[in-house]
């Protein structure tokens, strides 16, 4: 893995959409981002939480494959078991823990071998003083699949759905962005619902247990917010406050990532999939929808 300095960002400031365009990494395997928050004088550089918006777009497209907040970046990093550090700020496409070396490899970004040349970030920031942004790149040759392989194609999208909730509700069904139609593999669910710690009684918490349905059967059956985070803390995983986490690949193993297209029918029929959710109270969150997908499907 190499490293290279990216292009300046443009329009930093303490109250506006930083954004930076890069061609520096095409024709590598894009495997992460690493951003640096700093400021131009003595003031505090601005933090993470006063990174209210982050959008990573490929080419001239106008559709994001990364949408979240700083504030939610880090808590998916600290998840996967990165620390919280003060002034880095890392948008990891590769998967550092995965059993493989191939399946770490799936989410990374193969520029050759999609066609993209081009890469913006966009970097809302809400606070700070005098604030400068400087980012790298961590890339390595192409993915290690095999000419035409699929998982060529593929890499890892971060997307975000606002839901809302008018009160208590028992086993809600929302619909959830995933990227279903290009066949995209979904990895986790992050559901940011305030007023809730894993010490506390659950039933604080907007969302008190989750169920997903395939095909009309119970996948993930109907979950408290207390007991899955017990269990991704018994295998290893990092449960955070305010974040219930549906994890198909709890494990690490990238294999069982969930498909969204049926292989049998040539790529063109949907698994149906139902997301239920059970509130105490009314309110509205993100999920982040974590996927490994493809340009066709965004």
């Amino acid at each position: 893995m190499s490293r290279i300095l990216l292009e300046s960002f443009r329009n930093v400031t303490n109250a506006g959409v930083a954004y930076m365009t890069t061609t520096r990494v095409y024709p590598n395997t894009l495997e992460a981002i690493i951003i640096k928050l700093a400021d131009s004088g003595a003031a505090a550089p601005p933090t993470k939480s006063q990174i209210s918006r982050i959008v990573v777009k490929l080419g001239s497209s106008t559709k994001p494959i990364w949408d979240v907040t700083g504030d939610q970046l880090n808590a998916i990093n600290r998840y996967e078991g990165r620390s919280d550090t003060q002034n880095v700020l890392t948008l990891p496409f590769s998967n550092i823990r995965a059993r493989t070396v191939e399946s770490q490899m799936i989410g990374a970004l193969d520029f050759g071998e999609v066609g993209i040349r081009e890469m913006t970030v966009e970097v809302t920031i809400a606070g700070g003083t005098n604030p400068v942004l400087t980012a790298w790149a961590e890339v390595s040759p192409p993915k290690l699949f095999g000419k035409g392989a699929t998982e060529n194609l593929l890499f890892r999208a971060l997307l975000r759905t606002p839901l809302t909730f008018t009160g208590a509700l028992a086993r809600f069904p929302q619909n959830i962005a995933t990227a279903a139609q290009g066949g995209a593999l979904l990895r986790r669910l992050q559901f940011f619902s305030p007023g809730y710690t894993i010490a506390q009684n659950p039933n604080s918490n907007i969302i008190t247990s989750y169920e997903m349905r395939r095909d009309g059967v119970a996948f993930h059956e109907d979950t408290p917010f207390d007991t899955q985070a017990g269990v991704l803390d018994e295998w290893g995983q990092n449960p955070l406050a305010n974040v219930y986490t549906f994890d198909a690949i709890m494990d690490d193993n990238e294999s069982k990532a969930l498909a969204q297209v049926r292989a049998d029918q040539g790529g063109l029929s949907l698994i149906p999939v139902q997301h239920l959710i059970t509130t105490n109270a009314g309110g509205t969150l993100d999920v982040v929808a974590d996927l490994f997908a493809n340009i066709n499907g965004l």
